[in-house]
This record gives structure tokens, sequence and C-alpha cells, in this order.
């Protein structure tokens, strides 16, 4: 079954892309009159998906090489009829390749494209607080981490801390935060390119951008916790506003930078 795969090249890959998913005219083609002879063709999708998705593989590279001539996300998105269940496709077969489609998407931060597996996915979830459980992954939960571990990092630095105080008080201290945003979204952009590869510069930004909202938003969170506490407690070195900015900032740019080369995965890669 796989040894066709062997004969796919940057020259024909496209037009055996073509010819194998001409099965799947429509997203319920899947269902659409079962056959033996249709199980092979529905295994034949699969197959090139799982050899796509695999980072090792040469249909990967090529799928790097080649696009957007060849857009993986495209591709799983319409193939996703072949991985509902069926006679000889059992559902916990449907549910495993699901669920790695739907990480491999996160991972690639096409969080548009994850919604739309998340439909397929849904019906093999029967307990409701595991889909919740796997939702959660849409909003960068490994993000929210690293900013956390960004503040640990910052209160546990009292020259870093000192640095900032003494900022304050001079009037071109917004240019602490906004440098720490600007250095930020060019990690995000660098982690976006390096999982899709030769995507559109446009929507490398869009999703960089939107990693970048996150975590800004999970900084700002942490920020005004932080200025709260130092109000609660009567703290006089840091009970500033321009203060928690400029810690929001530096905690976001230290949770990329443990996320990304700590750890090194893809900052929306699922928990």
């Amino acid at each position: 079954m796989d040894t066709f795969l062997k004969y796919v090249t940057a020259h024909n890959a496209p037009a055996w892309r073509d010819e194998i998913f001409a099965v799947l005219p429509g997203p319920d083609s899947a269902r659409a009159k079962w056959s033996l002879e249709r199980e092979d063709d529905l295994e034949r999708i699969r197959l090139w998906i799982r050899e796509a998705v695999r980072p090792t593989s040469d249909l990967a590279q090529l799928y790097r090489k080649l696009e957007p001539g060849l857009d993986l996300e495209d591709d799983i998105v319409r193939s996703l009829p072949a991985f509902e269940k069926t006679p000889c496709f059992g559902p916990l077969e449907a549910h495993y390749s699901l669920r790695m489609l739907w990480r491999v998407l996160l991972r690639r931060c096409a969080i548009r494209k994850a919604r739309e597996v998340d439909g397929p996915l849904a019906p093999y979830e029967t307990d409701g607080f595991w889909r919740y459980w796997r939702i959660k992954d849409v909003y960068f939960p490994r993000l929210l981490v690293g900013v956390l571990l960004g503040f640990f990092t910052l209160g546990s630095s009292s020259g870093i801390v000192d640095t900032i105080y003494r900022m304050r008080c001079h009037w071109w201290w917004p240019l602490a935060p906004a440098v720490c945003v600007a250095g930020v979204f060019l990690l995000a952009f660098t982690d976006v390119q390096r999982q899709v590869g030769r995507l559109s510069p446009r929507e490398i930004v869009s999703r960089a951008g939107r990693v970048l909202l996150f975590g800004a938003f999970y900084a700002a969170l942490g920020g005004a916790a932080q200025w709260w506490r130092t109000a609660v407690l009567d703290y006089k070195v840091d009970h500033y506003g321009a203060v928690a900015a400029m810690c929001a900032g530096v905690a976001l740019l230290l949770g990329f930078v443990f996320q990304l080369f700590w750890q090194d995965r893809s900052i929306g890669e699922p928990l």
C-alpha cells in the first residue's frame, strides 16, 4: 500500500495528490456507498496525510518546498471525511487520527483550520470534560505558563526590578515595554515560520500577531495582579502603573524565551 509514496517527487506530487483526493468530491463522501474498493481509496488518503504530517518524511519535506502549491493544512481539512469511522476503520482509529490532525494544526498555530477538525472529532469524545480540556489548547496554554515563569524569574532578579523602578522616573519609560513587545513579535514570527515553512508572509504575520495578542493579554493580567498585590500590601517600591507595565513587558519577553529556547517546542503545541 505504501510503496507508491517512494515514487513521489517534486514534479509529480501535486498530480498524485489530486488523483488520490479525487475520491472525496464532498464532505460526506466517506460515508457514501462504502465498499472494500472505496475503503482502499480512503486508506490511500489516510496514508498520504499520515506521511505528510510526519516531519522527517520525504513527503513532509516536499510540502515545505512546494508551498503554497501543496498546502498541508488545506489537504488535512479536505481529507477529514477519510478519517471518519467505517466498517474497516473503527472509532478508536478515527478518534486517534483526528486528534493527531488536531495537534498538527495547533502546532502550526492554524487555529481556524483546527476548529474545522473539532466538528468531526467531537462525536468521539463522549465525556464533555475531555472535549473542553482539548479546546483549551486553542488559547496557547504553553504561552500562559511561559509568561508565569517570566514573572517568577523577574521577581527573583533584584537587578532587573531595580532597573525598572529607576526607569519609571524618565519620560521614555514606555519604550521598555514597546521594545519587549516588538521582540516578542519577532520571536513569534520566527517560531511560526519554523513550523509552517514557506507559507505566505501575510499569513505568518497574522498567526504571529494572534500569538502576540494572547501573550500580551496574559502579561497584562499578570501586571494587573502585581499592581493589585503591591497596592493591597502597601509596597512602596513598585506601587506604580509604569512599573507594572514594564514588568509585564519584560515577563512577556522572558516567557517567550523560556518557551522557545528552553523547551524547543512550538507555542501552539497542545499540553
